[in-house]
């Protein structure tokens, strides 16, 4: 009986690469006409690859590293494409702007023009180390001049022996304070409601293993104020006294949680907005149905009442004030499918969008989805009611947002159809897309692929467009993605 091979079971050799926790992923070269190597194409990746980097393997097989992150740096390129050539393994550690990690690589070639690549993110790993190499100058001076407050906590000795200067600048506390700061007293100043998440997540990590942790809560600074932060952070037990730090980096994210709150109230009006809507247009249709045959109802009580007298007169007023009742619940519902009165003003749509970017930019900037504005410097002002085309474009913003994953664009545009004299307003994203089945449908009340959605969005914007004299069309193409023009009439 032959033994057992494990390299030559196709079944046991997938299992591993799919259940690593390292990441993993397989590339072929591409050449340029003279043979010259300057790409690579996405062949296969595992789970823990999708993971480490955020790229979704749907997303990207088949495509190259440029086509996916365009501003690849050179070095990647050299690197695999010498491996390839010379047939001899390497292993480096590497810097990704695109996905702004530090990377630990292990790179083979497999077969001719071919190589496979093992890899995990040591960003936390890299930057703790940077602190503490006091001897690197330059580094110390990018610390000290960030935004965000990097720090070393000895978990055995209970203080603070490394905190970035700027921290004051977030908390109002010195560095000085802070360190001769109770650690009680340091956690007594995030808000009750983070408390317990907090320390629960602290007590979870205080045994080490070097899992880079996120905690986001508000703290109570030195002025009485609350502010949102961000706190990245891993712990290690590294030196010879296997002593246990916690190394982080504190962000300040109150404006970003503010312009969270800010589109989320919007959203929720946006749907009130829908909702009212659809109510109306079934206050319009109940109104036309039920009134005409009530008020037959009501002419007819009204001609053979006065044949009676005394209580067969009395009930017959009883049925006729019951009538003007039902006349009034139905009359309390038709301002809503009347169109409301709307306020057109001269206004410029390029204003319009760059009042409104940080919401965008927030929206986007969480999902790592990249935005461009790219607004014509000779667009005309546009007669329009303001509120409503607000809601037309985060309508359309956030279907744009909601269909992309990390590594997506946002373009927004403007420009003037000379042929036409309309000011164009175009929305384009490298989401999903919209298979043509569901194109013509997605005006229609009630019609959503979402699965949280109401259907309503786009008609709204549809019947807004109308009371504008304007129009809304969509074309889109699965995999690559929806473009949404809105035409507004010069004057």
């Amino acid at each position: 009986m032959s033994e057992y091979n494990f390299f030559n079971d196709e079944q046991s050799v997938r299992s591993l690469f799919e259940n690593m926790l390292y990441g993993f992923a397989y590339h072929k070269v591409v050449y340029d006409i003279d043979g010259r190597p300057i790409d690579y194409i996405f062949v296969q990746t595992n789970d823990a690859f999708q993971k480490l980097t955020g790229l979704k393997t749907k997303d990207i097989i088949g495509k190259s590293v440029l086509e996916v992150l365009p501003n690849t740096e050179s070095y990647w390129i050299e690197t695999y494409c010498r491996v390839t050539t010379t047939g001899s393994a390497e292993k480096f550690e590497n810097y990704s702007q695109e996905l702004n990690k530090w990377f630990e690589v292990t790179v083979c070639s497999t077969k001719k023009d071919h190589f496979a690549v093992i890899f995990n993110d040591i960003t936390a790993t890299k930057t703790y180390n940077l602190i503490v190499a006091e001897s690197e100058d330059r580094f110390r001076c990018l610390v000290e001049h960030s935004q965000d407050a990097l720090y070393r906590r000895n978990y055995t000795k209970n203080e603070y022996e490394y905190l970035s200067p700027v921290i004051e600048k977030i908390i109002g506390y010195s560095v000085e304070e802070l360190k001769t700061m109770p650690f009680d007293i340091v956690l007594a100043k995030v808000h009750p409601e983070d408390l317990p998440h907090v320390t629960k997540t602290l007590i979870e990590t205080s045994q080490g293993g070097e899992i880079v942790t996120e905690m986001e809560y508000r703290f109570l600074c030195k002025n009485g104020t609350y502010r949102w932060l961000s706190d990245r952070f891993t712990s290690s037990s590294k030196n010879e006294e296997n002593q246990l730090f916690r190394y982080g980096v504190v962000q300040d994210i109150t404006e970003r949680k503010i312009a969270e709150e800010k589109i989320k109230k919007q959203e929720y009006e946006i749907a009130q907005l829908d909702r009212l809507s659809i109510v109306g247009e079934m206050a319009a249709t109940l109104a036309h149905e039920i009134r005409n045959p009530m008020t037959v109802v009501m002419g007819y009580c009204q001609l053979m009442s006065q044949n009676f007298e005394g209580k067969s007169l009395e009930r017959f007023q009883l049925i006729i004030n019951e009538i003007k009742s039902i006349n009034q619940v139905i009359e309390n519902f038709l301002p809503l499918a009347r169109n409301k009165g709307i306020v057109m003003k001269d206004h410029s749509i390029n204003d319009l969008i760059t009042s409104e970017y940080p919401l965008f930019y927030a929206a986007c900037v969480n999902k790592g989805i990249r935005i461009i504005l790219d607004l014509s410097d000779c667009l005309p002002n546009v007669i329009i009611d303001i509120g409503e085309i607000k809601q037309v474009i985060f309508n359309i913003v956030r279907n744009a947002t909601d269909s992309m994953d990390y590594s997506g664009t946002l373009r927004i545009s403007t420009w003037v159809d000379h042929q036409t004299n309309q000011a164009i307003l175009c929305i384009t994203d490298t989401g999903s897309g919209i298979n043509e089945e569901d194109l013509g449908k997605i005006f229609n009340p009630f019609y959503t692929t979402k699965t949280d959605g109401t259907g309503l969005g786009l008609g709204v914007c549809k019947r807004i467009m109308q009371r504008h004299n304007g129009s809304i069309t969509v074309n889109s193409k699965v995999g690559i993605g929806t473009t949404v023009q809105i035409a507004f009439p010069i004057s």
